[in-house]
């Protein structure tokens, strides 16, 4: 215990030792929590010069430390102590002479001002900082999960959040646009534009050699086609005159895909071209290892083809880099399907392959119990195929198994077209030259309407309207309900292709080289107006 003569300044002496032990232990921050609450306002600041950094000080508009005002004082702690006698007071200095603005504290109060407007500049600033990176954050899109040796019953259950994958199109952006061979990425077949109910030939189209197997695609008012022996071509569609021809190619058999202002498209020698739209000039190409017949889909900045070298390719749009590639045991014809971030393509080795559109891994297969060259259609989670084996399949995709097959039920023929699916009915063409309606969920037959040729024509659903082609050379229009003929019209040559529509008009090729565009003819002008 101090003597009982002591003065003020030696009585606090072993506090300040007591305080400046806290300092040294535990840093700045924690020794002004625990600093001793009797301090003096001067005090009181002193320790907050030598506490605070300067950045800090400086941005909650306090003076550097060191820097004092002129009118400040501060009290010399290393005099000696007086000298034994009456107890005196220090002259306690007035607020114009510490420079303060403030109400003078006692020394026996705890000093809480300060550290309530320090914590909520603090709270403050944290605060503005956590709003901030909120708004520039963008989320990250969960990638499906890598099933380590999944069952086929569950390796398709991925993510269900990513059933609604859509290419990274401008193309695929507008609402009657037919940029890819079935019309949308599912390979559904459906159109999205009308067609008026008389339909008129509004133009015809002749190749300078070879004819029109390969099904058009549509886009911003302009049609894209090759020919069986070249060049690949494009047409305006309003007038049917050609904007560009470019014959680098060897020969199209396979439909072509449109975006980002580019055309895709792969020829008979197994050449992938990506042409400019604006003026019909090659941007790149990629080298595949056989012919390429299927039309090229898209994943967000890549496109994907199959390949007779049986190899499912993953392209950069912009530069024609290889991003990955599945090898399967055989050939790969059709258009590669997009469901739950899987590709989907059937192959000539008689199984369905998913395969994981991140990494090129594939994740399950379903026996399909035939070769085939058809694309997948799929509608929710399933996927409807025919097969070389006379056999139309449905497939549950979550489930990797079979739901219904149909034959047809006299002369039974393979099942070379692709189907149009919608919810109340699935359509597709066979080598038995009939077309058949099937339902989605039984596989019961539900109509079915003989034509005089082959159908390897892939049909299109168009409101009420189903059109589709045939080898007898016709281009047919039914009632989707009934299957009854509503009108049809004559190609001249053989049809392969399937149609397009795309902007209120239906554009299809036949095998003699000619192609037709249908619509409404734009209305004439009076030539008489009324003044």
């Amino acid at each position: 215990m101090a003597p009982s003569g002591s003065n003020k300044s030696h009585r606090m002496a072993p506090e300040k030792s007591k305080r400046d032990a806290w300092h040294i232990s535990f840093g700045p921050v924690w020794a002004d929590r625990w600093r001793p609450p009797l301090l003096s306002p001067l005090e009181q600041k002193e320790w907050r010069d030598r506490s605070l950094p300067p950045v800090l000080r400086g941005f909650l508009g306090m003076e550097p430390a060191g820097i004092q005002k002129p009118t400040e004082k501060l009290v010399d702690r290393s005099l000696p102590p007086l000298p034994e006698g009456p107890r005196r007071r220090r002259p306690q200095l007035r607020a114009e002479q510490r420079g303060l603005n403030r109400p003078v504290l006692s020394r026996q109060q705890p000093v809480v001002l300060p550290t309530i407007r320090y914590a909520l500049w603090l709270v403050l600033v944290c605060g503005l900082g956590c709003w901030l990176g909120c708004q520039s954050a963008q989320p990250e899109p969960n990638p499906p999960a890598q099933p380590a040796e999944a069952s086929p019953a569950t390796a398709l259950a991925v993510n269900p959040s990513q059933g609604s994958d859509k290419p990274k199109s401008e193309a695929l952006a507008q609402p009657f646009g037919w940029p890819l061979w079935r019309g949308d990425p599912a390979g559904t077949g459906q159109a999205t534009s009308d067609l008026p109910e008389k339909l008129q030939r509004l133009w015809t189209f002749q190749t300078t050699s070879g004819g029109f197997e390969a099904t058009a695609v549509i886009a911003n008012g302009t049609v894209y086609v090759g020919s069986t022996e070249g060049p690949f071509y494009a047409i305006d569609l309003r007038t049917g005159q050609k904007r560009w021809e470019f014959t680098e190619g060897a020969g199209y058999l396979a439909p072509a895909a449109v975006a980002d202002r580019l055309a895709f498209v792969g020829d008979v020698q197994g050449r992938f071209f990506a042409i400019r739209l604006a003026d019909g000039k090659k941007a790149w190409h990629f080298e595949a290892e056989a012919e390429i017949n299927g039309g090229p889909n898209f994943y967000q900045s890549w496109v994907l083809f199959g390949s007779q070298d049986g190899c499912l390719y993953c392209l950069e749009q912009a530069t024609g880099q290889l991003v990955w590639k599945y090898q399967s045991p055989d050939q790969i014809r059709c258009f590669p399907t997009i469901w739950n971030g899987h590709a989907l393509v059937a192959g000539c080795d008689g199984r369905l392959h998913a395969i994981e559109l991140r990494t090129g891994k594939p994740t399950t297969e379903v026996n399909l119990e035939g070769p085939t060259g058809s694309t997948p259609a799929v509608l929710a989670d399933c996927a409807f195929v025919g097969t070389e084996g006379r056999r139309f399949l449905a497939i549950d995709l979550r489930q990797a198994k079979l739901l219904w097959t149909f034959e047809s039920p006299k002369n039974k023929q393979a099942f070379r077209s692709s189907a149009a699916v919608t919810p109340e009915a699935v359509y597709v063409g066979c080598r038995d030259r009939q077309v058949y309606a099937l339902d989605t969920k039984t596989g019961q037959l539900l109509w079915q309407f003989p034509t005089r040729g082959q159908v390897d024509s892939s049909p299109v659903v168009v409101g009420d309207r189903l059109f589709v082609g045939s080898e007898d050379g016709k281009l047919y229009a039914l009632d989707r309900r009934s299957g009854k003929p509503v009108w049809q019209f004559d190609l001249g040559g053989q049809v392969a292709a399937s149609p397009a529509v795309a902007e209120g008009c239906l554009v299809i090729g036949n095998t003699d080289g000619q192609l037709y565009c249908f619509g409404s003819p734009p209305p004439t002008a009076n030539p008489n107006p009324k003044e």
